[in-house]
């Protein structure tokens, strides 16, 4: 398996486009950050239960390592189509931190959240999520 240095070098001239238009993309609150896990059939509902239960603005970055033709088409579609959605294709098989260290260097928002390919959200997840991380960085303080 490949080092992150290494893939970062490898995939050089990628990521610079794709940090150059998460750069320019609208200023959002949070960037999702999504990855594979456990194979591919999931990607989908995962990703459509994302948008239907997120009601504010956000950035996505969906690392696509290594997915199947028909997966990787339908990520590339979302990118096209969906607003913030950002396709990150890596042709070989990553650790899933590699992946997210990969996508956070991209991320120019104050907050991440990190989803795996087969989640299914339920509507209002953000706000709860949200509410607990603000709630725990003012006790920090």
């Amino acid at each position: 398996m490949k080092t992150l240095s290494y893939l970062k070098f490898e995939m050089d001239e990628v990521l610079r486009r794709l940090g150059e238009a998460v750069a320019c993309a609208a200023a959002v609150d949070a960037t999702i950050v999504c990855i594979p896990r456990h194979g591919f059939g999931t990607t989908r509902i995962s990703v459509e239960s994302l948008y239907a239960a997120t009601d504010r603005r956000f950035n996505v970055i969906y690392v696509d390592v290594n997915s199947p033709p028909a997966v990787r088409s339908y990520l590339e579609k979302q990118a096209v189509n969906r607003e913030g959605f950002f396709h990150l294709r890596i042709d070989e098989y990553v650790s899933r931190q590699t992946a997210r260290l990969l996508a956070m260097e991209m991320v120019r928002s104050p907050y991440v959240a990190f989803l795996d390919n087969n989640m299914l959200l339920s509507p209002g997840w953000h706000a709860m999520h949200f509410k607990y991380l603000l709630t725990t960085l003012l006790q920090e303080g």
